[in-house]
Formats: structure tokens, sequence, C-alpha cells
């Protein structure tokens, strides 16, 4: 296999698990201010800032490579993410967020700011499907940062390279499959007529007896 080439899938999985890593300490974060005085709740949005900001400071920043790709063993290549990239990455990944959560809490009165969010986030959304169309086809930049910055995935260490079984999934289909088969096939069976078989005589004469 050519070392330059990525499975997509090594890369959507490497996004997702981002997601589900920013998901646990934002939730984790939401927790404690449940719990928390009041005060702390109209700050959220800078608290959220903070989290994301040493997120991506101890992973992108410094290993050149989010937390969800050192899991799947892969980097982004270290000569497009230069010094000016690394500035732009934090201002497109981890600020948009902050400047929406913020508009949200603070201006939720203001109609013409709410409009412009919702026409804001809905082009993000037709850039998110664009450019996830355009990951398929090339199998490059997987998300829409990526492909503004122009960044690429690499592969950190050759000889870890995942695989991909289906045997398991070829079990619960075969599992499920025998289920529903069953499923469908009792309310077929005559049981007044199998006790009439010799064995179900059988069966009778051993009750009888006992």
């Amino acid at each position: 296999m050519n070392s330059k080439y990525l499975l997509r899938v090594n890369q959507l999985d490497a996004v997702q698990l981002d997601d589900g890593i920013r998901k646990i300490f934002t939730d984790s974060l939401s927790k404690i201010l449940d719990i928390s005085p009041k005060i702390f709740t109209k700050f959220h949005p800078e608290l959220d800032l903070l989290l994301r900001t040493l997120l991506w400071r101890f992973s992108v920043y410094k290993e050149k490579a989010s937390f969800g790709q050192q899991m799947l063993f892969l980097r982004y290549n270290d000569d497009q993410l230069r010094s000016w990239k690394l500035i732009l990455h934090f201002l497109f990944a981890v600020a948009p967020k902050y400047l929406r959560d913020r508009i949200v809490y603070k201006y939720t009165n203001s109609e013409m700011l709410q409009k412009s969010l919702s026409v804001t986030q809905t082009t993000l959304n037709v850039l998110y499907l664009l450019n996830m169309m355009h990951f398929l086809k090339t199998g490059r930049s997987p998300t829409l940062v990526d492909f503004l910055l122009g960044l690429e995935y690499a592969d950190a260490a050759g000889k870890h390279q995942r695989t991909i079984g289906y045997f398991h999934m070829t079990r619960e289909l075969l599992w499920a499959g025998f289920i529903e088969f069953i499923g469908n096939i009792l309310p077929f069976i005559n049981y007044h007529k199998l006790k009439r078989t010799p064995s179900g005589s059988f069966w009778r004469k051993n009750n009888d007896k006992s």
C-alpha cells in the first residue's frame, strides 16, 4: 500500500473521535455548572472556550495532531501546518463556537443577530455537506477547516496499520436473521397437532405416570 494513501474510514473516525472527546469534556463542564452557583452560568461560553483551547493546545498545537488522529496514528503534514496556519486553525476550529454561544447567551433579544446567526449556520451546514462530498471523492481534508487551510492527514506510524474486521458483524447479522426467522415461523406451528404425534403421546404418558 502506498504510504501516502490513507483510508477514508480512518480519517472520518479520527474526526468522530475528536467530536466524542470534546463532548465528554463539555458535558462534564455542563454538569459542574449545573451544581455550581448561578453566577458561573453566565460565563459558560468563556469556560467552554477555555476548555476547547486547552484541548487544542495539547493536541494540534503541541503534537501537530488532534487526539482522535493520535489514537489512529494520524497527524497533519509538518510542511503544511506552519505557524500562521496554526493561528488560523485555532480561529476557525475553536473561536467560532464561542462567538455563536456568546450571541445566543447575551443577545437573545436581538432579532437581527439571531437571524444572521441562523443564516450563517445554514450556510456552514451547506459548506460542510459540500466538503464531505469532496472528501468522499478525493479522500483529502475531511473537515471544512482542513479544506480551507489546505491541510491533509499523514501516516504517523506506518507499522501501525489499522485492520477492519467484519467477523463480529457477520455473527450479529446471522443471529439477528435466525431470531427473525424463529419469530416469523412460530405463529404457523400447530401445537395441538404436535401433541397428537408419537413424541407428544410419550410426553403425555410420562406426565400421567408422574
